[in-house]
């Protein structure tokens, strides 16, 4: 990835590695158990908790994300990998791993540790894990492609999204509310957003006239 880039990544390392930042590799349910409740603190640390879209904000998403790695575990097709100082885990990673494609699902960082790079460190132990592997071809870390992949990634692939409907009734309700229902949300939100702000009152050294 450039000479730059790649000493850049090594000074990540030396920095975490002094400061006593472990990398941990965890594929039985048993192990992933016992620390997934913190792993999910972790990710509702950063924005996705102030957003109010992190796994542990909803129970019944927070019981599904428990029972995927649990059978993906058990299928012996996951790897979470952490990134620890001392007990604590600073960073993390959910992937899979299937017919030699590791790809990332989820990931997240304590933002208390963000001038560590917690981040960039694990990545960096998960790409030298991922080459040492024979099976694995591909380390595939899904989603947009953003700037920090894009700094690793040595391609990108496009993908476009398809949704099918039965020709039924409830397959015609169904496509309706897929078009229609985010239009609508758009559109009620706007309307609020108006008339909050037609509601307000004017500054009082406003001419009101």
């Amino acid at each position: 990835r450039g000479k730059t880039r790649h000493n850049t990544w090594l000074y990540y390392e030396r920095r975490a590695k002094k400061e006593g930042f472990t990398f941990h590799n965890l594929s039985d349910w048993r192990d992933i158990a016992g620390s997934f409740a913190e792993i999910l603190a972790v990710e509702a640390s950063g924005w996705k908790g102030r957003a109010g879209t992190s796994i542990s904000r909803v129970a019944t998403v927070r019981a599904f994300y428990a029972k995927v790695c649990e059978e993906l575990a058990r299928r012996e097709n996951i790897h979470v990998f952490l990134l620890r100082r001392d007990a604590q885990i600073v960073a993390f990673q959910i992937c899979t791993l299937y017919a030699g494609t590791l790809s990332c699902l989820k990931i997240g960082y304590l933002e208390d540790y963000a001038k560590m790079s917690p981040g960039q460190v694990l990545q960096l132990h998960i790409v030298r894990w991922a080459f040492s592997q024979p099976s694995i071809r591909i380390f595939d870390m899904l989603g947009p492609a953003s700037e920090t992949k894009l700094r690793w990634a040595t391609g990108v692939e496009h993908l476009f999204p398809y949704c099918f409907f039965r020709p039924t009734l409830l397959g015609l309700v169904a496509k309706l509310r897929w078009q229609v229902a985010p239009k609508i949300k758009s559109g009620l939100l706007r309307l609020t957003k108006r008339n909050k702000t037609a509601g307000q009152e004017p500054p009082a050294n406003e001419d009101t006239r």
